[in-house]
């Protein structure tokens, strides 16, 4: 896949999502939290139909999940405005992830959950054949692994797209190099963000670590 081909692909995937979402709901009875938010911004929130603003939708969706009395249905709420934030470079996209991760977007009905899942492949396709910053190529990586659980599937697209893209593969040797340095601290760089098991985050850990150790 081509640079525009795979971000044309992630247009598309945005606006699917955008689309399938446009209409959730958050919980009417949503009381949120008072010292984040105003009331003004909560009473939009728990309006249906009208568009969230795009620092308002971030805010929402990057909040510990505690802050929500129904968190699913308010990530839900703000997705169509969030996706676009995260396509278009939001700077801290593992915050949104954690949420994403913590609404479990993973057990939602297919047209949902196959619509993300298919945001976060076409996002991270994308970002490495990009002329990106490594702190950006690494953000997405970090935010596709916290959203899923998992990070086998973004290292294999990762090398997938090193074999056919200078940017990538210039990406490939960065992040192989900033994870080598991070894990060698002995703490793992998303254990603040991570929403499932400990045993999984220790598979996860153990995955990086391995690929580390034998990327070239």
């Amino acid at each position: 896949m081509t640079g525009s081909a795979a971000d044309d692909a992630l247009v598309a995937a945005t606006e699917r999502v955008a689309g399938l979402f446009g209409d959730a709901p958050a919980a009417a009875d949503e009381t949120g939290c008072g010292r984040c938010f105003s009331e003004a911004e909560l009473l939009l929130l728990r309006t249906p139909g009208v568009a969230v603003p795009r620092e308002l939708a971030v805010r929402a969706a990057g909040k510990d999940p505690s802050h929500w009395d129904d968190q699913p249905a308010m990530i839900r709420r703000v997705l169509p405005t969030a996706v676009r934030a995260l396509a278009d470079g939001e700077s801290e996209p593992y915050l949104i992830a954690r949420g994403l991760a913590a609404a479990g977007w993973s057990t939602w009905p297919a047209p949902q959950s196959s619509s993300i899942r298919e945001f976060l492949d076409a996002w991270w396709t994308a970002t490495p054949r990009r002329e990106a910053s490594l702190v950006r190529v690494v953000g997405v990586f970090e935010a596709c692994v916290v959203a899923t659980g998992k990070v086998q599937p973004w290292l294999d697209v990762l090398d997938r797209e090193a074999r056919t893209s200078v940017h990538a593969s210039r990406h490939r040797d960065a992040c192989r190099d900033d994870w080598r340095y991070e894990l060698s601290g002995g703490t793992f760089m998303l254990s603040a963000w991570w929403q499932g098991s400990w045993d999984d985050e220790q598979a996860a850990v153990a995955e990086l670590e391995r690929w580390c150790a034998t990327a070239l």
